[in-house]
């Protein structure tokens, strides 16, 4: 059931950054001026993130791994909604297990974000996810909100969260 949370992340985050077309088009070539610099490492954390959900997209753990930083941190807690207990991930092999995991079970995801807040090194993902167990056929929906700490271009830590206000209180933010 951990497994299933980490490809429940994966895709969803994949979806809400792959929608994500808010960064200014209209920059000059050349040089970011000192003010910029921030926005610039925004933009490189997005594109880091749009990448490896790109890769969880196409069930491809290991250029998922390339995003992540090799002590990542993953904490889903879809298991909870499902009837299992709370779980922790450390590692790329503990990513991997996540993996083996989730493919294992189930037949789908299909998350839908309906919200992204880039707040620079953390990226926050609010939207909704539905999945379908291989084994039994039974299907769950829920709101879901992840949360993803970025450091030096790669995920550090993805924690899950079973509704936005969780996710976005664990962020420091508010509705």
């Amino acid at each position: 059931m951990d497994a299933i949370l980490l490809i429940v992340i994966g895709v969803g985050l994949t979806t809400f950054l792959l929608r994500l077309e808010s960064w200014p088009s209209n920059r000059l070539p050349g040089p970011l001026p000192a003010a910029d610099t921030a926005w610039a490492m925004s933009e490189e954390n997005v594109e880091t993130v749009k990448r490896g959900f790109d890769a969880i997209t196409r069930l491809d753990a290991e250029e998922m791994l390339e995003f992540m930083d090799p002590e990542i941190d993953f904490r889903p807690r879809f298991q909870l909604m499902l009837g299992g207990e709370a779980a922790e991930y450390h590692g790329y092999a503990g990513i991997r297990e996540a993996f083996r995991d989730v493919y294992s079970a189930l037949d789908w995801i299909k998350p839908e974000v309906s919200e992204i807040r880039d707040l620079g090194d953390r990226i926050v993902a609010l939207g909704h996810l539905r999945i379908r167990g291989k084994a039994t056929g039974i299907e769950a929906d829920a709101s879901a909100g992840w949360v993803v700490d970025i450091r030096d271009g790669r995920a550090v830590q993805i924690s899950e969260y079973l509704d936005h206000a969780q996710a976005l209180e664990a962020a420091g933010l508010s509705e």
